[in-house]
């Protein structure tokens, strides 16, 4: 379960390009837990660090080539340090895939 299931912000706010508010649940390479980020996708080019919302920093994998579908997908866990932090902040939030 995602830690903004069930939440009154679950669905109703939708995160947009245009909002700087969202937190994003990535999969960054080499991990298989997500982990919340605000910087948006498409801000760095892959491969670059990215600072998550438990204060580590890990690298932004390469974008999926359409129509195949992400390797990440599946992924579901979240990093409990990332969501403590993401409940803190009380921003709405998504899922991305890259």
């Amino acid at each position: 379960m995602f830690a903004d299931e069930g939440s009154a912000r679950c669905g109703t706010v939708l995160p947009t390009a245009y909002r700087s508010d969202v937190v994003f649940w990535i999969v960054p390479v080499g991990e298989d837990v997500r982990h919340g980020t605000t910087t948006r996708p498409g801000a760095l080019p892959a491969g670059s660090e990215v600072l998550v919302l438990c204060a580590r920093r890990f690298k932004l994998p390469t974008s999926t080539p359409w129509p195949d579908v992400p390797k990440t997908k599946s992924v579901t866990r979240q990093c409990e340090d990332c969501v403590a932090e993401y409940e803190r902040l009380g921003r709405p939030a998504t899922v991305w895939d890259f």
